[in-house]
């Protein structure tokens, strides 16, 4: 209970940090399209995803806005950023393509941050631009196996899950439409 009070803390800090960075970035209104496959998402995943740590060694972690990475990758064809922004563009991207049961994990023990998406029957995972389909049949086997496939171990105070549409829904982004341009 304490750990995970003073991990939502943090997290409070990391979403004032983004808002005040998020003043400073530019952003567009423009959607790619939806990729029309779990593989074709995973491609398009390792083309434009370019890793790169926050400021101050990530003592600055802050999240960047949908649509800001939407105009790095309309000007750039890529979105640099590290694993939370990376997560929460990816959880974007599954909304966009019909997944509604998605989350989002830090997960505290390995210092990273995954997507958890799931069809109601079995979750899966994306860690970055790797897809991990694991087909676990809830969110904690999910992360256990996760952790598992990388050698680490974690237990259920190791991790804070939230669903995405948080995100989303900040940015006004939770009914954004699938399929072309917009």
């Amino acid at each position: 209970m304490f750990r995970e009070l003073i991990f939502r803390g943090l997290i409070g800090l990391r979403d004032a940090t983004s808002a005040i960075f998020s003043r400073f970035r530019q952003e567009t209104s423009w959607e790619p399209q939806a990729p029309g496959s779990i593989e074709d998402l995973e491609h398009f995943l390792q083309q434009a995803y370019r890793w790169k740590r926050d400021a101050a060694h990530g003592l600055l972690d802050n999240m960047q806005t949908i649509r800001h990475m939407n105009w790095q990758l309309e000007t750039t064809n890529r979105i640099e950023g590290d694993c939370d922004d990376f997560a929460k563009y990816t959880s974007y991207i599954l909304h966009r393509m019909g997944y509604r049961d998605i989350y989002i994990a830090n997960i505290l023990t390995m210092r990273h941050v995954i997507v958890i998406y799931g069809t109601g029957e079995a979750y899966n995972i994306f860690s970055n631009h790797i897809h991990y389909p694991i087909r676990a049949q809830d969110l904690d086997d999910a992360i256990q196996e996760y952790a598992a496939a990388n050698g680490k171990r974690t237990n259920r105070y190791g991790y804070l899950v939230e669903s995405a549409s948080r995100y989303l829904r900040r940015e006004g982004l939770e009914d954004s439409p699938r399929g072309e341009n917009t």
